[in-house]
């Protein structure tokens, strides 16, 4: 009897020097000492889309943000369409003649994609790529 008893303590033991070890060594869910990266917000652009397109071989404004950021980026547009960003958001949002639109978004995949109008008048115009940097 008493040899069991050792032995279950000496289990018991065991196990409970299994959970400090599993506490001490798991991954931590603090952003400040996890190492992932926290949540940025307030990226803001501003683009205007002037109602002729711009001159071929014209460079496009890039609008650099970093994975993480929530981006805000408002549209005035001289030319009604829908616009869109090619490769990250498949949602078209709507923007009138000489109205300002705005595309809300948080920058989770690195990459460049440009952000386009389709024009009511069928015509389709790059005005911008949004570059997520790692």
């Amino acid at each position: 009897m008493k040899s069991s008893l050792v032995y279950a303590f000496g289990g018991f033991a065991i196990v409970a020097l299994m959970a400090l070890g599993y506490l001490a060594a798991r991954p931590s869910t603090d952003p400040a000492t996890s190492g992932a990266a926290p949540a940025r917000t307030g990226t803001q652009f501003e683009v205007r889309i002037g109602a002729a397109a711009e001159a071929e071989g014209t460079p496009l404004p890039v609008l650099p943000v970093t994975r993480g950021d929530i981006v805000s980026i408002a549209v005035n547009s001289a030319q009604a369409g829908q616009l869109m960003i090619h490769g990250y958001m498949q949602k078209m949002v709507p923007v009138g003649a000489g109205q300002t639109a705005t595309l809300r978004l948080a920058a989770l995949h690195a990459g460049r994609y440009p952000l386009h109008l389709h024009g009511d008048d069928q015509s389709h115009r790059e005005v911008a790529i949004l570059e997520i940097r790692p």
